[in-house]
């Protein structure tokens, strides 16, 4: 490219040179035909002078008296014309009119007297001087006309030149033009070639731009390398973003999701593409509205947040964390969130059962230190209801004396049950078996209220339990759920479902009741807790089958919708040793 640039300011240079040579030569000659035009215009005036001293000569000569004195004069003025001009003409025949006239001119001083001899001479000079001023007229007409031919050929000749330089110059600026535009276009065509990442091909560039062809090759090779190991570096992060279990995310500056990690997209966007869609939207959205959010926190103050989120039964571990570019610039937030709904459940569990040991314990004390009286109390109203001597009034008020206390003994019987730790007695039972027992002493009871019972059995492998206590929890939750039919009103049903995996066997047992709140699910099992009315519950028969199940190594859960009804699912382990 260098050359080229060199080769064009050096034909610049070349033309300009010759331009200017052109020029002056036109103008030199030019002058030089003016200057033989001036001398010959001096000249011409200096035979004019000749002519007219000649005259005025002639003139003194023809007069009487003759003027001696002022021919002497005249002649001395001829005379010094001709010497200036002696100098002037180089041809012979010039040399030989000049000699001719100073010869008269000496004649015509010694024969000054003699006017017959002078006048003669005086004729002579006169006839001389008239030839010369006709060839200084003859002289300046020719080299006028010569001036004004030469000047003629010569403006036309410096016009053809100056026509034939620009045109050559633009020719040639043309071709150059042409050239870069050539190339131009070729590096244009090779940096579209680079922007679709497409080869460079060297060929479409020549002689000095070959070398901006390597350079753009070189180039699209440093980025086609750099592009892999970006690609690679890419594929990399992503690879180890997905290999975490925690859920990850980044946000830009308007909380706007640009990258997740594959658990964040199972849990939130399994079926849907949720980049660009904002957190808050997609997390939890009934749970934390405004400023309260903690990735607005983040973006807000640049500090790291975190949060408790809780929705549709689901509980979040949730950090933020600000994204700050190299000048300190907070560029978008990275959310980290991890499922603690199991942990939270397992929490409350523990706290439920120190709950239920902690009561028993009470419970236990107190129940021996009221039965001890109350047998006292049960007793003795019994007697007097069945004496004889008791009537009217009196009577009554001790059948509900009586009523009262066996109703207080019967809870504490159920209080001294629930704090019992009498060791289970561990065998292999069928769980369908023991279902099918209870079922045989309730299904007339439930029947006489309208309540149908809907068993579906499958084949379940045998379960290691306490054969008496797996028939209460059945029994409790049987009674549970007749009591909810019977609150609701209406006919009544109440299924028993029984399955297995490799390491559980499971009861369901399900109404179409009421139904219950989340608040209430929350505290179902917590011991006296009951919605029943006064006097028709003790809140005590969940707590107990939470206990039982619980030292048989299974799991209770509830799954329940206000308004259609309440699902309680058991799990057994299956051949586990129970502790």
């Amino acid at each position: 490219m260098k050359k080229t640039f060199y080769s064009m300011m050096a034909v610049f240079v070349a033309v300009s040179l010759i331009g200017a040579s052109l020029t002056g030569f036109y103008l030199y000659s030019i002058w030089k035909d003016m200057s033989l035009l001036i001398n010959a215009n001096e000249s011409l005036q200096r035979r004019i002078a000749l002519a007219d001293a000649t005259a005025r000569l002639r003139k003194l000569s023809t007069g009487e008296p003759l003027n001696l004195s002022g021919r002497i004069a005249a002649a001395g003025t001829i005379e010094t014309f001709l010497i200036n001009c002696n100098g002037c003409h180089h041809s012979i025949a010039g040399q030989r009119a000049v000699a001719d006239m100073m010869s008269l001119v000496n004649s015509i001083r010694k024969v000054n007297s003699d006017a017959v001899k002078s006048r003669e001479f005086i004729d002579g000079l006169a006839s001389h001087a008239h030839d010369a001023l006709l060839a200084g007229q003859m002289l300046v007409r020719e080299r006028s006309k010569r001036a004004h031919t030469y000047i003629k050929i010569t403006s036309i000749a410096f016009i053809v030149s100056i026509f034939f330089g620009l045109g050559g110059l633009i020719l040639i600026s043309l071709y150059f033009m042409r050239k870069f535009e050539s190339n131009i276009d070729s590096m244009l065509e090779a940096t579209d070639a680079l922007r679709r990442g497409e080869k460079v091909n060297i060929d479409m560039f020549v002689k000095d731009f070959r070398k901006v062809g390597y350079s753009m090759e070189m180039m699209q090779r440093e980025l086609m390398i750099k592009e892999e190991k970006l690609v690679s570096w890419a594929r990399q992060w992503q690879t180890a973003f997905d290999a975490v279990d925690l859920m990850m995310a980044l946000c830009d500056n308007d909380g706007s999701v640009t990258v997740a990690n594959r658990a964040f997209n199972n849990m939130f966007g399994a079926d849907e593409d949720i980049t660009g869609r904002n957190m808050e939207e997609i997390v939890c959205r009934k749970d934390r509205h405004g400023d309260g959010f903690s990735l607005k926190s983040t973006l807000r103050d640049g500090m790291v947040y975190s949060e408790i989120i809780k929705d549709n039964g689901m509980t979040l571990e949730v950090k933020t964390f600000p994204v700050i570019s190299g000048d300190g610039v907070i560029k978008g937030v990275l959310w980290i969130g991890r499922d603690i709904t199991r942990e939270r459940d397992l929490e409350e569990r523990a706290v439920q059962s120190e709950k239920l040991v902690a009561l028993g314990e009470l419970v236990a004390g107190i129940a021996h230190e009221i039965n001890n009286p109350l047998s006292s109390v049960v007793g003795f109203a019994e007697m007097l209801r069945d004496s004889r001597e008791v009537k009217g009034k009196v009577r009554n008020k001790i059948e509900k004396i009586y009523l009262a206390a066996m109703r207080i003994s019967r809870i504490i019987r159920n209080l001294l049950e629930f704090s019992r730790k009498k060791p289970v007695e561990i065998s292999k039972n069928n769980l369908n078996e023991i279902a099918e027992k209870i079922l045989e002493l309730k299904e007339y009871e439930l029947n006489v209220e309208n309540i149908d019972l809907v068993r579906d059995f499958s084949e379940i492998p045998l379960i290691l339990c306490d054969w008496t206590q797996v028939q209460q929890i059945i029994l409790n939750l049987l009674n549970n759920a007749e009591q909810a039919i019977l609150e609701k009103g209406g006919k009544g049903i109440i299924g028993l479902k029984t399955y297995s995996d490799d390491e559980n066997a499971y009861l369901e047992i399900s109404d179409n009741g009421p139904g219950i709140t989340d608040e209430i699910k929350n505290r179902i099992f917590e011991p006296f807790f009951t919605t029943k009315d006064v006097g028709k519950g003790t809140g005590l028969g969940l707590a107990i089958v939470y206990s039982s199940v619980k030292s048989h190594g299974g799991e209770i859960k509830i799954a329940s919708t206000p308004g259609e009804g309440t699902t309680f699912t058991v799990s057994f382990p299956v051949n586990k040793r129970i502790n």
